[in-house]
């Protein structure tokens, strides 16, 4: 697809979304391989795709809900749980859900996230 028209729908797309949420906040989301070391004061990206998600920001971290939820709970299994993955089934499902509860309970924000990546990120993009 070409580029412009790839970017046209993608801003089409975030109009979209800001008109039918406008109290959300749109944040970018900022691919690692766009910013890769701080020798620079700016950098050249390309919009992606964006949508209604969730993000928490944690230890330095920004984590995506759609994206990171699992890793986030495990994670909690294993810092807050100390979870022994020798343990019956029965015994993990019940740390899980007691972790999927403390990362439910986390101070999510409710945005829309845009994507923001280097040219080739977008290059094969659906839409």
């Amino acid at each position: 697809m070409d580029q412009a028209i790839r970017d046209f729908k993608y801003i089409e797309k975030l109009i979209k979304l800001k008109q039918e949420n406008p109290q959300l906040e749109i944040m970018a989301a900022v691919d690692s391989e766009v910013v890769a070391d701080d020798g620079h004061r700016w950098w050249t990206a390309d919009f992606g795709d964006c949508s209604v998600d969730e993000v928490l920001l944690k230890d330095e971290r920004v984590y995506v809900r759609s994206e990171d939820e699992d890793d986030l709970i495990h994670d909690e299994m294993d810092w807050v749980y100390g979870v022994d993955y020798s343990l019956d089934s029965e015994r993990i499902d019940l740390l899980e859900a007691e972790a999927k509860e403390c990362v439910n309970r986390m101070n999510w924000k409710k945005v829309i996230l845009v994507q923001i990546g280097t040219a080739e990120m977008f290059t094969n993009a659906k839409n």
